[in-house]
């Protein structure tokens, strides 16, 4: 897969998933914290694949 399909699948299941916790979590929380923990979350997704990808070329 090419690099722009995997940001949209990672967009669309970090925004899934944040907004799950959010209202689970945090039911009377604003909305925009949603998208900042989704902003998180992708960002940690990205970590973690750079990392995972470093691991195997070593």
């Amino acid at each position: 897969m090419n690099a722009s399909i995997i940001f949209i699948v990672r967009l669309v299941v970090g925004l899934l998933v944040a907004l799950l916790l959010m209202r689970i979590f945090y039911p009377n929380a604003p909305l925009v914290y949603s998208f900042f923990l989704a902003a998180a979350l992708i960002g940690l997704s990205y970590v973690s694949s750079h990392f995972r990808n470093r691991e195997k070329s070593e």
